[in-house]
């Protein structure tokens, strides 16, 4: 009889040993990363804030925009005329 109890204390002490979960760690959790970048606000106006090629690469991009807005547009003035093309006909 002391065999059987003591076995079967013995397993549930196991059994419940083996029911513990870790905790999960959330992101919100954990340190606050360090940040690879400097962070710091730049005011825009002040002098030297964007460098001069930046400011060329942006009117080019800026440039490139409008073209291309323009090829649409006038792909767009095309396909209408073809289309008042084929009603007419």
């Amino acid at each position: 009889m002391k065999k059987i109890l003591y076995l079967l204390t013995c397993c549930i002490f196991f059994v419940s040993c083996k029911q513990k979960k870790t905790p999960l760690v959330t992101v919100a959790e954990k340190e606050n990363p360090i940040v690879p970048y400097d962070t710091v606000a730049i005011d825009s106006f002040s002098p030297g804030a964007t460098s001069l090629d930046a400011v060329r690469e942006m009117r080019r991009a800026a440039q490139r925009k409008q073209d291309s807005v323009k090829k649409i547009q006038e792909k767009i003035e095309a396909e209408k005329k073809l289309k008042a093309e084929a009603e007419k006909i």
